[in-house]
């Protein structure tokens, strides 16, 4: 509701703002220069306006989206660790067990926030966190065989492990290894196997946290400092120029809309779809999405009477970009794809498992509500910002 509350104020100042720009002569702060959809910048002061533009908007989006997210993802898997480390100091306590698979969830959705940003430290080696944190489908057998076997299990020892027996979906099958109905707190209580499992159900939640701490700092620019990359790009970086940058992000809005279209929602096998275990399959496509959402609209940002004022007071968003303003047309085409997006995935009813075969009209739906706006985004938002649609690099994943 919220982001439709902005919208509709941003909308309503996008048309105002655009509209004063275009009846008057005098310099108006943030009004669009005179560049024609899809041309270049080439030289001058409609080139100076686009450069500032994306440098300004990488800038901020670093402080209000990518190490919030990250910051986010921190803090909830600590809670994980620790609500881990509570519940099994009393594995008879039914509330302390659903509180860890509530902070589990929490820490979950903070990951499934992060994978618009794919590149850089999460899938850099050696650490390469992104398929370490979240590899799925989990794979039951890895997990039952170190469960069976007689090492302490620590987080230094998963440290040394491989992706299958390390990260979220691990934690999710010992949480819910009889599925989201299921009775998963019984195997705790087990006076023969209880204990392993606490040792592993601790173990593993530490390590989640580590790694996300280590994903934090890689990225943040008091320590690992790869968002310098993208805020201050150089020659030698993996953005040589603002541009560069600015579409890395972009572009990504869009891989981000078609991995879940295909990889997630289009996952119509019940033994291969994301966290069938838990029944969060269709949230976790929306904690994606919503990371989309954020940077286009700008944070948390809420409405503004102008969009001038907005660029000084609150987060920007892609709306903020002088051809974006140029534009509340593809601005409310943005906003009809997103609403029929959320409406359609709220009309699958979890578990996804039993909606892959109940219910393959409502999936048929919301993958053509996920294409349009793709599209928008690929085709038609790229365009307007003199943009070059990319190769999304999980394709073939």
């Amino acid at each position: 509701m919220k982001t439709v509350v902005k919208t509709v104020a941003r909308l309503r100042a996008v048309a105002v703002f655009v509209a004063a720009c275009a009846t008057t002569s005098t310099v108006i702060a943030g009004c669009p220069a005179d560049v024609a959809e899809g041309e270049g910048e080439g030289e001058g002061e409609g080139a100076i306006a686009a450069e500032e533009a994306r440098q300004r908007l990488l800038s901020d989006w670093q402080d209000t989206v990518l190490m919030p997210i990250h910051e986010r993802f921190v803090t909830t898997s600590k809670t994980l660790a620790d609500a881990s480390v509570a519940y099994c100091a009393d594995v008879g306590d039914q509330a302390a067990f659903a509180a860890v698979q509530e902070a589990w969830k929490a820490a979950h959705g903070a990951y499934k926030g992060i994978e618009l940003f794919r590149f850089g430290p999460i899938v850099a080696y050696p650490e390469r966190y992104g398929p370490v944190v979240d590899f799925w489908p989990a794979r039951e057998a890895p997990i039952d065989e170190l469960l069976a076997q007689d090492t302490p299990i620590t987080a230094e020892l998963l440290a040394t492990k491989g992706a299958v027996t390390r990260g979220l979906p691990v934690v999710e099958v010992l949480l819910w290894p009889f599925g989201p109905a299921g009775d998963g707190q019984s195997l705790y209580e087990n006076a023969e196997t209880g204990a392993r499992r606490c040792s592993f159900l601790t173990a593993a939640s530490a390590d989640i946290n580590a790694l996300a701490t280590g994903l934090r700092d890689k990225w943040s620019p008091s320590s690992g400092g790869y968002v310098k990359q993208l805020t201050q790009p150089t020659a030698e970086g993996d953005f040589p120029t603002t541009k560069a940058a600015f579409s890395e992000l972009v572009n990504r809005m869009g891989f981000v809309v078609e991995n879940v279209r295909r990889d997630r929602l289009g996952r119509i096998s019940a033994d291969t779809i994301e966290s069938a275990y838990s029944g969060r399959s269709i949230e976790a496509m929306r904690n994606t999405l919503a990371t989309v959402f954020e940077l286009f609209y700008g944070g948390d940002a809420t409405s503004t009477t102008t969009v001038a004022e907005a660029s000084a007071t609150a987060p920007l968003g892609l709306i903020d970009h002088p051809r974006m303003a140029e534009r509340p047309d593809l601005i409310e085409a943005f906003v009809v794809a997103q609403q029929k997006v959320l409406t359609t995935l709220a009309a699958i009813e979890e578990p996804f498992a039993v909606a892959v075969v109940d219910d393959r009209a409502g999936i048929a739906a919301a993958d053509a509500a996920l294409a349009e706006l793709q599209r928008v985004l690929q085709a038609d938002i790229l365009n307007v910002l003199g943009l070059t649609l990319a190769f999304n690099d999980n394709d073939g994943d």
